[in-house]
């Protein structure tokens, strides 16, 4: 991806970056559904973890951004930290 997109810009990337979230939202939103019932209907299904700390406190997408980009502000010292 960085050899890729080295000539762009990004400022900001909106978007969804793991599954779990993807699926916990989408219910809500269809279902109309309370966030910890989602949630825990989740975890039975096994799309999140047993503590999903990781799936929904941003660990993953966080991750996932600074393995994708490597900059500055994806590893945790620019501004956006």
């Amino acid at each position: 991806m960085r050899e890729g997109l080295v000539a762009n810009r990004f400022p900001r990337i909106y978007g969804i970056l793991n599954g779990t979230c993807n699926y916990i939202l989408t219910k809500m939103e269809e279902l109309d559904a309370p966030y910890d019932s989602v949630l825990e209907e989740a975890k039975r299904l096994g799309y999140a973890e047993a503590d999903e700390a990781l799936d929904v406190e941003g660990g993953t997408p966080r991750t996932r951004c600074r393995s994708w980009h490597g900059s500055p502000t994806a590893s945790g010292s620019g501004p956006g930290r």
